[in-house]
């Protein structure tokens, strides 16, 4: 919750809630959900958010198995700790994750009004559809 609240603060048009991740990290019938916390270790954590957590990613899978369907829904990275790779190696851990489970494909959605995170998904080689 600190950590959603946190980049919450640092997003001046606050589009989403801490509230709205804790409801997606309990689930809801018919969906699965893992969630990954990237942590600073040694030199790697600069001192840029004390002893938190940097970043989060939570991955749905959701329908019939053994093909369910997967979809990252929450990426999260301390405003301190951003353009440091910790969304892409948390992106990169979630879909390896998911092949393991057979997935071929993972979706993720984010709001056009988020030039930065369009930008981010667009760097790591998502298309849009």
């Amino acid at each position: 919750m600190t950590l959603a609240a946190q980049c919450r603060s640092a997003d001046p048009a606050g589009h989403f809630a801490p509230t709205g991740l804790v409801a997606e990290l309990n689930g809801r019938p018919g969906r699965a959900v893992d969630a990954w916390l990237a942590w600073p270790t040694g030199a790697a954590a600069g001192g840029c958010v004390g002893n938190g957590p940097l970043g989060l990613v939570a991955l749905v899978a959701a329908g019939e198995v053994p093909k369910p369907r997967f979809s990252i829904a929450w990426l999260l990275v301390h405003p301190d700790a951003r353009r440091r790779g910790i969304a892409t190696a948390l992106v990169a851990h979630a879909v390896a994750h998911a092949e393991s489970l057979g997935a071929t494909r993972v979706s993720a959605e984010t709001l056009s009004s988020w030039p930065a995170a369009v930008g981010f998904w667009r760097s790591i080689g998502c298309e849009q559809e």
